[in-house]
């Protein structure tokens, strides 16, 4: 179905004015398998987003089952990080239009890495209430910087088909994930399940760190100066 859908939305031409059809440039699908940086961002993203995913897919039945909350406490936490998140988007669409996107990945990978540590070596429960606001920091960074950093990584014209592969990866990585991690939960408990998601995400970030793909210098001028 992913693949499937993915062909679609490849395939499928937007509605335009005919000057604009004939002035916009054609998908190139070859160029953008050719490209060596692209490949760097997507083992980055499946691995990050990947993991990340996997631990928010178990982190309703770990904080209710396993520290306690009910139903009600759960929906005001999520409400708050969601809210943070909001703000942090909010913050940087002011404020980090001048901060590199290679910088605030590395953020967002640092306090997805240390949440998910915190997760797996702490069990008072104020204490993971509060930490759990990182994930709204962290998403609300990616989310910010993520488009942003695929524009500058492959040509304009393949953005779509750059954001549909990166989609499906991560999403193929999460469905086996969470199918293997939900068989280990019956040996294992929720701080192996963190701790090994952890290792994850810190290959992601030594992936960011030292293997940052290559920005195109034409696009990230066009960026800035919009």
């Amino acid at each position: 179905m992913f693949i499937l859908t993915m062909l679609i939305v490849m395939w499928i031409k937007p509605f335009k004015e005919e000057s604009q059809r004939q002035s916009a440039p054609k998908r190139d699908i070859k160029a953008l398998l050719r490209n060596k940086e692209f490949y760097k961002y997507l083992v980055f993203y499946t691995l990050m987003i990947g993991a990340v995913r996997v631990g928010d897919s178990f982190f309703g039945v770990y904080m209710t089952s396993v520290k306690g909350l009910d139903t009600i406490q759960y929906g005001l936490l999520y409400a708050a990080f969601v809210l943070v998140e909001v703000i942090f988007i909010r913050i940087l669409i002011n404020k980090g239009q001048l901060i590199s996107e290679k910088k605030l990945m590395i953020v967002s990978a640092a306090l997805f890495l240390f949440r998910f540590v915190a997760y797996s070596l702490i069990d008072d429960l104020v204490a993971l209430a509060i930490i759990t606001m990182l994930r709204g920091v962290a998403w609300g960074i990616f989310l910010f910087a993520n488009v942003r950093y695929v524009v500058k990584i492959v040509k304009v014209e393949n953005v779509t088909s750059a954001i549909m592969i990166l989609t499906l990866t991560f999403s193929v990585f999460t469905a086996i994930g969470n199918f293997l991690f939900g068989k280990l939960l019956k040996t294992l408990d929720y701080s192996w399940l963190y701790l090994i998601l952890a290792g994850i995400i810190g290959l992601g970030f030594v992936v960011i760190l030292m293997f940052s793909p290559k920005t195109n210098k034409i696009q990230e001028q066009t960026i800035v100066t919009q």
